[in-house]
């Protein structure tokens, strides 16, 4: 366990102060599986908030489970009730008292307590730092046939002069736009595709896509040489 922090709201904001801290500390991890609830899942495109899409930024994997499966993350599950049967039933008589709880509580979870998914030994002993260090992620940038395109505070754009709905997750964010044809769009985080948009749609809605790694930004095709 690598941090019990009582937060002020479960927000974005604060728990990306806490993972922040916890990034440098210990390096970036390869996947982080959450559930389907505030702040990690959201019903906008590809279920992501700021938070999980800033792991995506990071080149970290977000795993979701699945709904009202509890048992798809059964070993942290099980962490959960035994850490609030231990040290919030009932809870100390305010945040500083139970902080020290959880502090107590972590450290004998991580350096005293053997477990028998690990052959009776603790976790100290075979936790390691992640190699892969904590980054900034950069503006992204596109080619030059696509289009560009900064999300507004309210998770719009404008394009042709209408307003398009991207998704809250991506407030801030320079997404590009690869032309499909005369109609549509793909719309895309660096090498993450959100979704489709069509110029036939007065809506303006997104037709998100299935939630994917990205991996490699697909290349844009050559361009036809002119005839001599």
């Amino acid at each position: 366990m690598l941090c019990a922090s009582i937060v002020a709201e479960q927000s974005e904001a604060c728990v990306r102060r806490v993972m922040t801290a916890i990034f440098k500390a210990r390096g970036l991890p390869r996947v982080i599986r959450v559930d389907n609830g505030a702040p990690f899942a959201s019903a906008g495109p590809l279920h992501l908030t700021c938070l999980s899409l800033w792991w995506v930024r990071l080149g970290i994997r977000v795993e979701f489970t699945r709904r009202a499966k509890p048992q798809d993350n059964g070993a942290h599950e099980q962490m959960h009730r035994v850490l609030k049967a231990e040290t919030a039933s009932p809870a100390a008589a305010n945040p500083r008292a139970q902080q020290r709880r959880l502090d107590r509580w972590r450290r004998e979870y991580n350096s005293l307590r053997p477990h028998e998914a690990l052959s009776g030994r603790v976790p100290a002993e075979l936790s390691a730092r992640s190699p892969r260090r904590f980054h900034l992620a950069s503006d992204p940038s596109y080619p030059d046939t696509w289009l560009a395109r900064r999300v507004r505070s309210n998770g719009w754009i404008k394009l042709e002069g209408i307003l398009r709905f991207i998704g809250r997750a991506f407030v801030r964010q320079r997404i590009g736009l690869q032309p499909l044809d005369q109609d549509s769009w793909n719309v895309y985080l660096e090498a993450l595709l959100i979704g489709t948009l069509h110029r036939s749609d007065g809506s303006g809605s997104l037709r998100a896509a299935q939630f994917c790694q990205p991996e490699k930004r697909p290349k844009t095709p050559p361009k036809k040489s002119p005839l001599l």
